[in-house]
């Protein structure tokens, strides 16, 4: 799945700044910039106006004074041995338990520190499958996609012992729930034979395959408002 990020950045330009691109501007490669940026600032975790500077050059010095005024907390060594845990098969089932349509709803207030936590802990979920898929097929085999794209639809992939490139989506569950978004689920169903979701709790990691979505539930959390305004003058 490509993103076309030239056509996104002409387009917000259009709408934001009334004026378009002309055709003989240079194209730029937003993909490989965001890349080579990405690496450069491994492991950090930034807000959207920060993450954004990402695909742009020359905005190191912006995104280093954010580093500066918002340096993370220090986190142990990594040691590949150390993070490497247990994979067994499982299945997931469907659950039994209705949906509760009495939740109260709580509005979302944007916390730089939760959100921060929240990646960090993705971050060492995927670590944690990485470095259990390098042990048992070989770092050469395995590729962690989502340090660099996480726009593909998973996060790691791997080539197995029949020489087949299977796609993992990790996710760090609790309370037997996981969020997975539209483009991630619509790439499981385009990939069904070769897609798997890694589940990790503190001690294993529970590997499902196959996924099918459709024997489970899905609840949807988030909704895009689409709408025009009347009578308002600017």
């Amino acid at each position: 799945l490509e993103v076309d990020y030239q056509s996104i950045c002409e387009e917000f330009i259009k709408k934001e700044f009334e004026f378009k691109l002309s055709k003989t501007q240079k194209k730029i490669d937003f993909q490989n910039i965001y890349k080579k940026n990405k690496a450069e600032f491994d492991n950090e975790y930034f807000p959207d106006e920060i993450e954004s500077l990402l695909y742009f050059e020359g905005t190191d010095k912006e995104i280093h004074e954010y580093i500066k005024e918002n340096p993370k907390s220090e986190t142990p060594t990594h040691n590949a041995e150390d993070f490497a845990l247990p994979i067994v098969q499982s299945k997931l089932m469907p659950t039994t338990k209705a949906e509760n349509n009495n939740l109260s709803i709580l509005s979302e207030r944007y916390n730089p520190n939760q959100e921060r936590s929240k990646k960090e802990a993705g971050n060492t979920s995927e670590q944690k499958v990485y470095d259990s898929l390098c042990k048992e097929f070989g770092s050469d085999n395995v590729l962690w996609e989502a340090k660099t794209n996480d726009t593909a639809g998973y996060d790691i992939k791997y080539k197995n012992k029949e020489g087949v490139w299977k796609y993992a989506e990790v996710k760090t569950f609790s309370n037997n729930v996981f969020y997975i978004s539209k483009n991630e689920k619509k790439f499981a169903e385009e990939n069904q034979s070769n897609y798997e979701i890694y589940l990790v709790s503190s001690e294993k990691i529970h590997q499902i395959k196959p996924v099918d979505f459709s024997k489970l539930t899905l609840i949807a959390t988030n909704f895009e408002v689409r709408y025009e305004l009347s009578g308002v003058k600017t």
